[in-house]
């Protein structure tokens, strides 16, 4: 897989309200709006046309349900997400594009000993086949979550699937570290996620727990490059 590369400017400004509704013990449901305005636009290269690069208002509504025992959010040590949401961007709301979106999240946080964690992440992405699809909207492969060694939209398609393993491990009440692996794979149909070599993704961090369940992470990630990482919260 190769990366057809296009340096971009713009100004980017997203709201995204969201709301959630607990209607059973660990089952909720969301809905929200998400708009996404974008001014000033350049690019190098002919990746993208000059209509493109005009000022772009992308809004849509959020419908998902979810299933999410975890312990604490931010910083599970056991429990489970099942979270699926669907988005529809509407061009009778005042968008300049129709097309909808698909996203399947699985997470799956196991205590091993000693507040030691085993956490697994599975997602998937699509987008529907219109034509006319706006390239800031594609699935984006990459980040400081998912695919660490890969720059965020270093790889764009329709469709998106990841895998990835961590194991988090304590020293002491404040310090720790952690080693993943994973693999991912983009497309621009759903059947050629398979078809295609994964990317592979792999590194080690070291976690500073300011508070208590509240983590300083820096994580080293190789992939495409190797990328250094510094936040605050795990990455899934």
């Amino acid at each position: 897989m190769e990366a057809n590369e296009t340096e971009h400017e713009a100004l980017y400004l997203r709201i995204q309200p969201t709301v959630s509704y607990q209607f059973s013990p660990g089952y909720f449901i969301k809905t929200g709006i998400d708009s996404t305005f974008l001014f000033n636009q350049s690019a190098d290269g002919i990746a993208l046309g000059e209509n493109e690069l005009d000022d772009k208002t992308n809004l849509g509504i959020i419908l998902g349900v979810e299933y999410d025992t975890r312990d604490y959010e931010t910083n599970p040590y056991s429990g489970r997400l099942v979270s699926l949401e669907h988005r529809w961007y509407i061009d009778a709301f005042g968008s300049d594009y129709d097309y909808q979106e698909y996203t399947f999240n699985y997470r799956e946080y196991q205590k091993l000993f000693d507040e030691n964690v085993l956490a697994f992440d599975f997602f998937v992405q699509g987008l529907s086949d219109e034509e006319e699809l706006p390239w800031f909207a594609m699935s984006k492969l990459g980040g400081d979550a998912r695919m660490r060694g890969y720059y965020y939209g270093q790889y764009r398609d329709r469709y998106q699937m990841t895998a990835q393993l961590e194991y988090r491990h304590r020293f002491t009440q404040r310090h720790g570290m952690v080693v993943w692996g994973g693999a991912g794979n983009i497309a621009p149909h759903f059947n050629e996620l398979f078809e295609d070599s994964w990317l592979p993704t792999y590194g080690l961090g070291y976690r500073f727990a300011f508070k208590p369940r509240v983590n300083v992470r820096l994580d080293l990630g190789f992939g495409d490059e190797t990328t250094v990482y510094f936040n605050i919260h795990e990455a899934f």
